[in-house]
């Protein structure tokens, strides 16, 4: 039997807490939890290594880096130490994962628990395990007004599974400028037991020059044709509006301390909407934004800040060359190819952005990709399967030098829709050189049983239709898959043929799922099978949408379609998407989530019909290009 000796302190102690309750749920048995030995039990000592030190236990500190551990199991003890209290915790994690734990995707379902007998001894092992990127980060793009149960549940869960997976990051990306809501205790406390770094911002930034200053300060706020406006972003070239916001963040500072990064962005739009007055009408986007972003970390050089190279912004070549060193590249290539690798030669789109990113890692200290590879909006709801560009991707970025990277996820739907590319970035981004595909078949085998080989079969099938439906490359000007513009003809006919190739393999998938949930003769299996395929009906379902919609567009700007036809197709599509809208709506909370369900049924369809009748109206808005 095992006694944990712990160092004092709040992730050490929950590092003790979690192997407790995990040697409990595989044995039955109890560990005590002690500051020195007592008794004869073997000691699980946790703590850094100058404690352990103090213990006499050699510890090889010269060898760890970051959030690296040190964990040795022997007959006489076991030690796991790090230069950071959480890497003790992932230490400890490691110690339970060789005994067969594993945590595949957020909540029980996505568990692996062994049994294992009451006097299970742990194997004699030891290693030096490093992460190849020091800041592994994720953030969710969740807006509630009120904190329910369920969002607290959901919430944790994510907490539960981000650290098991070795994440240290949590991006806050919600509206901090107008308050604290979501600086909750109950998600402060699980951030800081983790030993979590905590980012915050978002876009907003405009918001610290106070609108309510209009009409006493027109000056502070962007002209448009001569005229000054209230809204969208301000005039950067006005000292008074950049010290605003420079005071703004010195507040926040003072209510969040020990910011990991202050992520200061603009008005979500493509075109931007920047000031065209004299002083800064001959400004690049870029350059307007970083007048801004400058002045904040001039004004406080120890405080991360983020550049985001985003829609208008994300061609940073104007910047000056002697950029401040506590500003790093925030590179979020939204509009980029997922079909292919970011270096990809042969991808004209991504060829674009990666010459962005490549001039940027030249110009800025650092570059932190901030990445969609779960994003429910940016693929419209549709389940989609990118593992393979995200694990090229990653190998790209580290060749360029990245030491930071961070994920974009929507809480339950995106565990629901997109939790193998989940899995595959956490385990990508603590060790390089991962074998995705044997991951493909550890996620299979550990959740599916005896129906392994008909997911991987699907999640095969998943990655040829996702190829098809987000191959971009021939696309000058592309917003994502709900807004394909009609300006190249011959590449949009490609992509219209690839999409009616990605039909007949979303009808394959659905028998694999059928004959799967057929012999499968687990509950908790059926279940998960019986998810995917919800996931599924969701996703060809908007595929065809999304088909008939670029069909029709396509017609119209190149075939002479009528309007009448195209009204006609229009009305049919607004009403297929209500349909989509109910089948979401349907789906279990504990399937999707609270976030998901209203992001799923405003935004994502409700938002959209508003697109299309833009469309029939022949008023399509700027607005919508970014919905």
């Amino acid at each position: 039997m095992y006694q944990i000796i712990r160092q004092p302190g709040e992730v050490y102690d929950f590092a003790a807490e979690e192997l407790a309750v995990y040697y409990a749920r595989m044995t039955g048995a109890i560990l005590r939890r002690d500051e020195a030995p007592f008794g004869t039990e073997t000691p699980v000592w946790l703590g850094s290594p100058a404690w352990l030190a103090q213990q006499g236990i050699a510890v090889p500190a010269q060898a760890l880096r970051h959030d690296g551990y040190w964990l040795s199991v022997t007959q006489e003890r076991v030690a796991v130490t790090s230069l950071e209290p959480r890497g003790v915790l992932y230490g400890v994690y490691r110690l339970l994962e060789n005994a067969g734990c594993r945590w595949l995707f957020p909540g029980r379902a996505g568990e692996v628990i062994p049994t294992h007998p009451a006097d299970y001894a742990f194997a004699p092992f030891e290693t030096v395990d490093n992460p190849d990127f020091a800041v592994r980060a994720s953030t969710d793009d969740t807006h509630m007004a009120e904190i329910t149960d369920s969002f607290v549940k959901e919430t944790l869960e994510k907490f539960d599974w981000a650290g098991k997976n070795r994440f240290n990051t949590y991006f806050l990306g919600v509206d901090l400028f107008t308050g604290d809501t979501f600086l909750k205790p109950f998600m402060m406390r699980e951030l800081t037991k983790r030993g979590f770094r905590l980012e915050v911002g978002g876009h907003g930034t405009w918001q610290f020059v106070r609108r309510e200053l209009f009409e006493q300060k027109p000056e502070l706020f962007r002209e448009v044709d001569g005229r000054r406006r209230p809204d969208g972003n301000f005039c950067s070239s006005n000292p008074e509006a950049v010290q605003m916001v420079i005071d703004g963040v010195g507040a926040l500072m003072q209510k969040v301390p020990n910011i990991g990064c202050f992520h200061l962005w603009f008005e979500d739009v493509f075109d931007g909407s920047w000031c065209q007055c004299e002083k800064c009408r001959h400004l690049t986007s870029a350059q307007q934004a970083f007048n801004v972003i400058g002045a904040v970390a001039r004004a406080y050089p120890d405080l991360a800040v983020d550049f985001i190279m985003y829609h208008d912004t994300a061609d940073a070549s104007a910047l000056p060359g002697d950029l401040p060193a506590n500003v790093s590249a925030y590179y979020a290539p939204r509009e980029r190819c997922y079909a292919h690798r970011i270096a990809d030669p042969a991808c004209e789109r991504n060829r674009v952005y990666y010459r962005q990113l490549t001039d940027a890692a030249g110009k800025f200290a650092a570059v932190y990709p901030f990445e969609y590879y779960t994003d429910m909006i940016l693929f419209n709801k549709m389940g989609t399967n990118v593992q393979r560009t995200l694990w090229q991707d990653m190998q790209d970025y580290k060749a360029l030098g990245v030491n930071a990277v961070t994920l974009l996820m929507f809480n339950r739907y995106s565990w629901f829709a997109y939790k193998l590319c989940m899995l595959t970035f956490a385990r990508t981004a603590w060790r390089l050189n991962t074998d995705y595909m044997a991951l493909r078949r550890e996620l299979c085998r550990a959740c599916y049983g005896q129906s392994a080989a008909a997911m991987e079969e699907y999640y095969a099938l998943q990655e040829q239709a996702t190829d098809r439906l987000l191959a971009f490359c021939g696309y000058d000007d592309v917003h994502d898959i709900r807004n394909i513009i009609p300006l190249n003809e011959a590449y949009g006919k490609q992509h219209l043929a690839a999409l009616d190739e990605a039909m007949g393999l979303y009808d394959r998938m659905g028998e694999v799922l059928a004959r799967a949930v057929a012999a499968e003769g687990d509950a908790a299996v059926r279940y998960l099978l019986n998810s995917e395929a919800a996931c599924l009906a969701i996703t060809r379902a908007t595929a065809m949408v999304t088909m008939r919609l670029m069909r029709a567009r396509h017609a119209k700007a190149f075939e002479g379609m009528a309007d009448e036809a195209f009204d006609a197709e229009m009305d049919a599509l607004i009403a297929e998407n209500d349909r989509i809208a109910k089948m979401g709506s349907r789906l279990p909370t504990e399937l999707v989530g609270i976030n998901g369900k209203t992001t799923f049924q405003d935004h994502l369809c409700g938002d959209l019909n508003t697109f299309y009748r833009s469309l029939k109206s022949r008023e399509e808005s700027k607005d919508f290009k970014t919905f």
